[in-house]
């Protein structure tokens, strides 16, 4: 009975720990995928600081985050009239992210180890969805609808 009792408490603080870095993590991955998107728009040529004036376009692809591609689709496809949901699966894409490393740093802190899935898909995928950039038409990027196409 003590060794389930404490078994629901050790569920209860994980599922806590849980919700608590998934909810900081959120916005800090959306964020550092803005600055990241901006500047690898920069790199790419999309924008160009001429004396005091600064030009935005003139280029094809740049790069996004591989969260943030089914919202960069509704871009691409959509325009204008998709930015909204665009910007709504962009951010779902960043609480993915989250929930992803979240899950990972509950599972190692109360000793879980061992339950990675099948090829260990839980080391993997928040490592694919925090540090995977992929190159698309530049439509597909939040920094084109915040920079050149308005």
């Amino acid at each position: 009975m003590e060794a389930t009792m404490s078994q629901e408490r050790n569920n209860v603080w994980q599922v806590f720990l849980f919700g608590v870095i998934s909810l900081v993590l959120w916005p800090i991955h959306f964020v550092g995928c803005v600055l990241v998107s901006y500047q690898l728009f920069r790199m790419a040529g999309g924008i160009k600081e001429i004396g005091l004036w600064t030009q935005y376009g003139g280029i094809e692809w740049s790069w996004t985050n591989f969260a943030w591609v089914p919202g960069g689709v509704l871009t691409w496809a959509g325009g204008e009239r998709l930015g909204l949901f665009a910007i709504l699966f962009m951010a779902l894409g960043s609480g993915v992210a989250s929930l992803t490393v979240s899950s990972l740093i509950s599972r190692l802190l109360f000793g879980l180890q061992s339950d990675l899935g099948i090829w260990k898909w839980r080391i993997w995928l928040p490592l694919v969805l925090w540090l995977g950039w992929v190159p698309v038409p530049v439509r597909m990027t939040l920094t084109y609808w915040h920079t050149v196409a308005y």
